[in-house]
């Protein structure tokens, strides 16, 4: 008859049991100290195995044990014993016995509670309690004072007494995956501790007394809700890892840049952390180092933010900056004419919360000038402060206001935005604030004002200082060396309105700026508008603009061409030369990759007189697409649709202008685009003449795919 295994016993059991009891006899036979009964799949222990009296480590983790017999007593001399990674509630009495122990591993069990006995066990080294269900531990835990090693991770634990601090001896204490609100003073007495993980918890805070663990060399307080960290951690030198990530900090001590051999500084998802910026946590620990040394030398706060007054002409921005600065009667008159370009000036408001500090709000007043919108763009910031005017007089159109907040939201989708309506002392209707606050989150306040009365002034100033004093550039500490090299370049600006990336390093580096940190200084100074520095794409990375006025200017001159407009949005490389006479053919290169990044003016592909599209220009009229497209009534159709957040004037009014310029060089293809008027919907469609291909394999579908290329590329932006 065959082997079959008992009742209630299956044959994977009865396998494990088999292989079990080859192994207990084997170690009988040769008198084997050691044994290994891991992985078996073991619901009990062999009878064999209590035999063994001689055993000095034994394996029995990862079986599916529910309980051991009082016989594991009979192991007097075990020093190592793993029981974890089974299904155990509690252990026998006969474990307190075994005086020897000097490891017992007790993980990933059922515990709900450990005997008081476990104080018997005054040799044990290595001790592992974690993923059970422990809610206290017992009192005699914190006498076992050899213990080196205390694992209690994953459990209930609320409270950890200050009898902790007589575990003198260890050097691995973790604590994480609890339920800790708070961790006792005389953790600093553990002095020996080398690994500390209290990651997990529900910390607030940590006591200062961990700066007395000179030996520590991995801290992690990740996941809990720290909203500091104590400056004594700067005296923990020997400390390699600290892990400070997913808490509630604003900041960290530079007192931590005094830990020369840590090599991993974990900071990433503090949400309100400024100090370091997050642009220098982004570049990694020695990044950050570097900042906290470079503060622990000397520093400024930085109480300065970039507002923007944007929107059309006319509807009182001037007005309204000069009424903020306490001057009501101020603004454009018509014997004075409207602003030209970019108008700077500071507004010194007091802080809401800091007695004694003035922010300083640099105001830029843009001009309303039609052409001079594309360009405002340049300077959107997602850590500044916009207001955008619109005038209320009459019936309310929501067109305009609706084109600023939709390029707003695209550019800078994070950026705080304050609409401000002007002349509301005259006759007006009412507007859809609710509406517009839910089709654009980024607006967080509406006011009105009166331009006659400056009535609204003084509560739109209120508003204005509680969300500046938000902002992360406020109350920013910068290195010393930072403020030289911001206050140097400054100087260069009229001199020298753009340089080159090189010779603003060097210059940044005579000032004493670190390489490494001049991306994030430069980061900062381009989101206060002190500098112009994209870093995407790649090809604008090499030109510093200093003089926001002059690259508006120089852009302005392009888009205001008469010229341009003549040749209905073609700027050819001559028109370009006379228009930017006085610029150096590589600066020439890298102003048009500015207006291509944001949609300004394209290069016409394969052009061998590499011609550009100026959008702005192209004609309003459509082009007669419909007939172009009948003629190709019978050939076999390929069609796409590009779903838009917001589609740029400029593009509805030229796209049939671009699509009939590219039917002349499509090799026998048709191609037509257009865009529905007051929807964000640009349809396009092609066809061509199969050739005896399939539809995917068109001998000219790189022709087709070439003649939308304008459009691809916004869609792919936005959709």
């Amino acid at each position: 008859m065959p082997n079959t295994p008992p009742a209630g016993e299956s044959e994977d059991d009865s396998v494990g049991m088999r292989e079990a009891l080859r192994r207990i006899e084997k170690a009988r036979r040769n008198g084997e100290i050691v044994l290994n009964l891991s992985n078996l799949g073991l619901t009990s222990v062999p009878e064999a195995l209590w035999e063994l009296t001689t055993l000095q480590r034994l394996r029995l983790e990862h079986n599916q044990l529910r309980s051991v017999p009082e016989a594991l007593g009979h192991l007097k001399a075990l020093q190592r014993l793993r029981l974890d990674k089974n299904q155990l509630t509690s252990v026998p009495e006969a474990l307190w016995q075994l005086t020897a122990l000097r490891t017992l591993c007790l993980h990933n069990n059922h515990f709900t509670s450990v005997s008081e006995a476990l104080g018997k066990l005054t040799q044990l080294r290595w001790l592992t309690l974690d993923n059970n269900q422990l809610k206290t531990l017992p009192e005699v835990l914190w006498q076992l004072t050899s213990l080196r090693a205390l694992r209690i991770s994953s459990n209930q634990l609320t409270s950890v007494p200050e009898a902790l601090g007589q575990l003198t001896a260890l050097r691995t204490l973790s604590l994480f995956f609890n339920q800790l609100t708070s961790v006792p003073e005389a953790l600093g007495q553990l002095t020996a501790l080398r690994t500390l993980s209290l990651s997990f918890n529900r910390l607030t805070s940590v006591p200062e007394a961990l700066g007395q663990l000179t030996a520590l060399r991995t801290l992690s307080i990740d996941n809990n809700q720290l909203t500091s960290v104590p400056e004594a951690l700067g005296q923990l030198t020997a400390l390699r890892t600290l892990s400070l990530s997913f808490n509630q900090l604003t900041s960290v001590p530079e007192a931590l840049g005094q830990l020369t051999v840590l090599r991993t500084l974990r900071l990433e998802n503090n949400p309100r952390l400024a100090d370091p910026p997050p642009q220098v946590v982004g570049q990694g620990t020695a990044a950050i180092l570097r900042y906290l040394q470079a503060k622990l030398q000397a520093t400024r706060t930085l109480w300065q933010c970039k507002a923007l007054i944007v929107g059309e002409g006319n509807v009182g921005k001037t007005w309204l900056y000069e009424a903020l600065d306490g001057r009501i009667g101020g603004g454009n008159r018509k014997d004075s004419g409207a602003t030209v370009g970019i108008q700077i000036g500071a507004l010194n408001v007091p802080h809401p919360q800091e007695a004694g500090v003035t922010m300083t709000l640099h105001c830029w007043d843009f001009a309303g000038q039609e052409q001079n919108f594309a360009t405002h763009q340049f300077f959107f910031s997602e850590q500044a402060l916009i207001l955008l005017v619109w005038d209320m007089r009459g019936n309310y159109d929501g067109t305009t206001i609706r084109k600023w907040l939709g390029n707003l939201r695209d550019r800078a989708p994070g950026a705080k935005v304050i609409l401000v309506g002007t002349q509301s002392d005259q006759p007006h209707g009412s507007y859809p604030k609710e509406d517009l606050r839910k089709d654009f989150p980024q607006i967080i306040h509406t006011c009105e004002v009166s331009s006659v009365t400056g009535e609204g002034i003084e509560a739109l100033k209120v508003v204005m200082q509680r969300e500046a004093a938000k902002l992360p550039t406020m109350g920013q500490e910068w290195p010393e060396t930072w403020w030289k090299g911001a206050e140097a370049l400054g100087a260069l600006a009229k001199q020298r309105p753009h340089m080159g990336l090189a010779e603003v390093q060097g210059i940044l580096k005579g000032e004493g700026v670190d390489k490494g940190d001049m991306p994030v200084l430069l980061k900062w100074l381009h989101e206060l508008g002190n500098i112009v520095h994209y870093t995407d794409p790649p090809e604008l990375t090499d030109k510093v603009v200093l003089d926001a006025q002059w690259l508006t200017g120089c852009i302005g001159r392009v888009l205001a061409s008469n010229e341009v407009a003549k040749q209905k949005g073609i700027l050819t490389r001559n028109q370009l030369a006379e228009l930017w006479l006085e610029i150096d053919e590589l600066t020439r290169g890298q102003l048009l990759a500015i207006m291509d990044h944001f949609d300004l003016a394209y290069e016409i592909p394969e052009d061998a007189q590499a011609r550009c599209l100026v959008v702005e220009k192209l004609p309003q009229d459509s082009a007669p697409y419909e007939q172009e497209w009948d003629s190709f009534s019978t050939c076999p159709q390929l069609r796409l649709r590009y779903k838009l957040k917001d589609l740029h004037q400029a593009s509805r009014r030229g796209s049939s202008r671009a699509a009939t310029a590219s039917r002349k060089r499509s090799n026998g293809c048709a191609v037509c685009c257009w865009a529905s008027r007051g929807k964000s919907r640009l349809r396009s469609a092609l066809c061509a003449r199969m050739r005896g291909r399939g539809l995917w394999s068109l001998p000219c579908a790189g022709c087709c795919r070439r003649a939308l290329w304008g459009y691809s590329r916004t869609a792919s932006r936005t959709r």
